[in-house]
C-alpha cells in the first residue's frame, strides 16, 4: 500500500532574498519552514508538501504528479495570498536572485489552509512544452520516460510568488534530495500499472497522439453545459493506456482541482484516437501509456 512519508531534510535558512524594484511598495513576505517535507505516495499522484508557519499564519506548498514529468503541480497556500487574482500576471522564481518568470496562475481554496494559488504546470530549470491547438491541452513529446531535473533542483533554494506589488518567499532549501524522491514515487506509479519503468526509462520513443489537433478540437467543442452552466473550471490529467499496436485500452481522469460536478468527456475522443506506440531500446513496440492536462476555462 502506498503511504506518506516523511523526508528527514535539514530546514535550511536563507536569509538572502533578492532586492525588488524601486517601485515596489512593501517589501516581501518571507515564510520559514515549520515542518520537514512529506512525500504521498499515493494511489494515482505523488504528492510533496511543506508546512510554513502556524495558527493563522499557517502556509503549505504543494509539487503534485499524476506520472513522469519533467514538470509537476503546484499550489501555495494560506493568508499571503488572500489579494492575489486568478489568471493575472504573476512572477515566479525558484533561485534566489534569478530571472523571475512571468505566469498566470489560477487561484481558489485549500482546505483547511485558506486562499491559494494554482499551477497546472511549472519546472524548475527546464520549460514544458507549450500548449498545443488550444488553451488547457498540453503534449509533451518524450523519447523516454520524463523526469524531474535534480541538477537544476540541487541549486533551487525558494518559491517566489509576486503579483502586482505582493510578493510571497517560501524559503525551501535546494529542492534536489526531495524531487528525487517524486522521481523515485512516479517510477512506482508506473509499475502499478502493471508496466515497466526500467523499459520506460531506456525507451526510444514514448506513446503519442498521431492527429493530436484533431482530438485537441472534438475536446474543446465538449466543454460539459452544465459546468458552464454553473461557471464551473477544473484541471484535469489524464492517462490512456496504450498498448504495443498503438490501440487505447483504458482512460483515467484525475483531479488536479476539486469539482462539483464537472464530468469530463474527454476520454471519449482520446480512446478513439490512433496512437504511435512507444518502442523500447532496441526500436520494438511494447505497451506503455499517454498522459496529458486539460484545463476547463471560461473566458
Amino acid at each position: 500500500m502506498r503511504s506518506i512519508h516523511p523526508l528527514t531534510l535539514p530546514l535550511f535558512v536563507h536569509c538572502a532574498v533578492a532586492a525588488q524594484p524601486a517601485s515596489a511598495a512593501r517589501e516581501p513576505t518571507v515564510l520559514k519552514p515549520t515542518s520537514n517535507w512529506y512525500v504521498d505516495f499515493g494511489e494515482e499522484r505523488c504528492r510533496l508538501t511543506r508546512v510554513y508557519g502556524e495558527g493563522e499564519n499557517r502556509h503549505a506548498i504543494f509539487f503534485q504528479q499524476w506520472q513522469p514529468s519533467r514538470g509537476f503541480a503546484f499550489t501555495a497556500a494560506g493568508p499571503s495570498f488572500d489579494r492575489f487574482e486568478s489568471q493575472r500576471k504573476t512572477w515566479v522564481r525558484f533561485e534566489d536572485g534569478a530571472e523571475a518568470r512571468e505566469t498566470t496562475p489560477f487561484v481558489g481554496k485549500s482546505e483547511g489552509i485558506g486562499a491559494a494559488v494554482i499551477y497546472d504546470e511549472l519546472s524548475i530549470g527546464q520549460t514544458p512544452d507549450p500548449d498545443i491547438e488550444g488553451r488547457g491541452f498540453e503534449e509533451i513529446l518524450e523519447k523516454s520516460l520524463p523526469q524531474l531535473d535534480i541538477e537544476a533542483a540541487k541549486t533551487a533554494n525558494q518559491v517566489s510568488l509576486r503579483q502586482r506589488n505582493r510578493e510571497v518567499v517560501f524559503d525551501t532549501g535546494p529542492l534536489g534530495e526531495a524531487f528525487e524522491v517524486l522521481n523515485t514515487c512516479t517510477q512506482d506509479l508506473v509499475k502499478d500499472w502493471g508496466l515497466d519503468p526500467e523499459k520506460h526509462l531506456s525507451a526510444t520513443r514514448m506513446a503519442a497522439v498521431e492527429d493530436l489537433p484533431k482530438v485537441v478540437r472534438r475536446i474543446q467543442r465538449s466543454y460539459p453545459v452544465g459546468a458552464l452552466n454553473r461557471g464551473e473550471q477544473a484541471i484535469l490529467r489524464i492517462r490512456v493506456m496504450v498498448d504495443d499496436s498503438g490501440t487505447a485500452t483504458d482512460c483515467v481522469i484525475n483531479e488536479v482541482t476539486r469539482t462539483t460536478r464537472l464530468d469530463s468527456p474527454a476520454c471519449r475522443p482520446l480512446m478513439e484516437a490512433k496512437y504511435t506506440p512507444a518502442l523500447d531500446a532496441q526500436g520494438k513496440p511494447f505497451a506503455s501509456y499517454y498522459a496529458t492536462s486539460i484545463t476547463y476555462v471560461i473566458p
